[in-house]
């Protein structure tokens, strides 16, 4: 997938788990849910953060569908960069290439289940990536 890092709600910064979130209009969108892959910055449209990440891939953890357990009604595209901390890209065109699908998206109740659920998927995204 390529797109455009967009704003999205924030919710996943102040739960620790910052996300880069694609403009969802930019393209074809797999089947809802959970996956792993890998993130690059192909185009820094001049953004000084994202100049210095040009040509490096990152692992992430990718997030693909409406976010339920926050409320949410929009059809969201979002990579958390894992052990990368949070990065202004906006503005920024970037690839995601999927590698493997984990789960399908699902209401967990909670900000609390929430927060396990995405440490899991982060976990098993470094595993299947090969990333310590």
């Amino acid at each position: 997938m390529r797109g455009t890092v967009v704003h999205g709600d924030h919710v996943g910064k102040e739960i620790g788990f910052p996300t880069a979130n694609l403009d969802v209009y930019a393209g074809m969108i797999p089947g809802y849910g959970v996956y792993c892959g890998w993130f690059e910055v192909v185009d820094a449209c001049a953004n000084p953060t994202a100049e210095k990440l040009l040509v490096k891939r990152f692992p992430a953890a990718i997030s693909v569908g409406f976010n339920v357990t926050v409320g949410g009604s929009e059809l969201r595209v979002e990579a958390h960069l894992i052990d990368v901390g949070d990065l202004d890209l906006y503005g920024t065109k970037v690839a995601i290439d999927l590698v493997d699908y984990r789960r399908e998206m699902l209401d967990l109740g909670s900000l609390e289940a929430l927060t396990e659920a995405l440490e899991a998927d982060v976990a098993w995204s470094k595993d299947v990536l090969g990333v310590s």
